[in-house]
């Protein structure tokens, strides 16, 4: 938050995990402002903070690229996955973090405790918006 904040949606959350006061959620949740981050209008007036499924990373890539949105986006670092290269397009900024514990944590609303640590190491990645010629 220091470094790339403020966030100004949580893009990826529910109310027990968000980092950020406003979120998008899978499923209706009475904090919401919206389900599906994917089908969200918007990217581009946020500050995002994105920690998506792994399964919807590269959509959510595809997503920033096309909206020329701004967001701290948290993978895993992986530079064999296939959104790796758009990933490092797309990339202002990043730090790899290596697994351990206290990397990640519970979000504003507390959760159930420290998450566990990964067994990977995590990539936290800057994306400034409107990056032309970045698109898949």
């Amino acid at each position: 938050e220091a470094r790339f904040g403020p966030h100004t949606l949580d893009g990826f959350a529910t109310g027990n995990n968000c980092k950020v006061r406003r979120y998008w959620s899978a499923a209706r949740d009475p904090g919401c402002l919206g389900v599906d981050a994917l089908s969200q209008d918007g990217w581009a007036a946020e500050n995002l903070w994105l920690n998506p499924p792994w399964n919807l990373i590269m959509e959510c890539l595809r997503k920033l690229a096309a909206t020329g949105g701004s967001a701290t986006v948290v993978v895993p670092a992986w530079p064999s996955a296939p959104w790796w290269p758009l990933l490092m397009r797309l990339a202002s900024q990043f730090d790899i973090h290596p697994a351990g514990p206290g990397l990640f944590s519970p979000g504003r609303a507390g959760g159930s405790g420290r998450a566990a640590p990964p067994s990977w190491n995590v990539a936290i990645v800057r994306v400034e918006g409107h990056h032309r010629g970045s698109h898949p």
